[in-house]
């Protein structure tokens, strides 16, 4: 029988470039790779999410990293509003969940996310120091604080809940811990005479 924990990823024989997604089990995650077109063995998935959905229950899968998992949709067709860490923008940001499988880069509240994923490092193309405040291309109005790079200081700003980057914090401590060691951080007393008081936009 096809143990589906162990079996071998297998092109097969023929030369049909079908991208598919198999386990491997020494990694313990579901990697893409190219299909022939025939024979190969069942290890072999459409997407990403039905190879995860298939093998969440191999003893050797890899534990569940939060800083690197994808964001999962699920193959079901539910339409429930979630937020997912974006491993390469080091951001969380909104995606529709189909209400089954998925995996567990899903938070119901953006806020939720930011605070899970706060010790990820891996924002491999966000640059703390100098990268711009985004507000991103959504309409609802979040109170946040980004590094404004030209003054050196952490300013209030409003959030539109999607999109835009990493430069986004919580509190005005956030953002000041997070850009303590930026060589462009000027001294912030006056902006704290003038953002310190609970300024809320909503």
């Amino acid at each position: 029988p096809f143990d589906k924990c162990n079996a071998p990823i297998e092109a097969g024989p023929c030369k049909e470039p079908v991208p598919r997604y198999g386990y491997d089990a020494v990694t313990g995650t579901c990697k893409p790779f190219t299909y022939g077109g025939c024979d190969g063995n069942a290890n072999k998935y459409e997407t990403h999410e039905k190879c995860e959905y298939a093998i969440a229950k191999c003893q050797n899968k890899a534990p569940f990293d939060k800083c690197y998992a994808a964001i999962a949709g699920g193959p079901c067709r539910g339409a429930v509003e979630r937020y997912g860490y974006n491993v390469v923008t080091g951001a969380c940001e909104h995606f529709t969940y189909g209400g089954c499988a998925g995996n567990e880069n899903s938070y119901e509240m953006l806020e939720d996310c930011e605070s899970a994923t706060a010790d990820c490092t891996n924002t491999a193309h966000f640059d703390k120091c100098n990268s711009p405040i985004d507000k991103g291309t959504c309409d609802a109005e979040l109170a946040r604080y980004g590094y404004d790079a030209a003054k050196g200081v952490c300013k209030l700003f409003t959030y539109g809940g999607c999109d835009g980057n990493a430069n986004k914090y919580g509190t005005h401590e956030q953002c000041e811990t997070a850009t303590a060691t930026c060589p462009n951080k000027g001294t912030s007393s006056m902006y704290l005479e003038l953002y310190v008081p609970s300024q809320r936009l909503w």
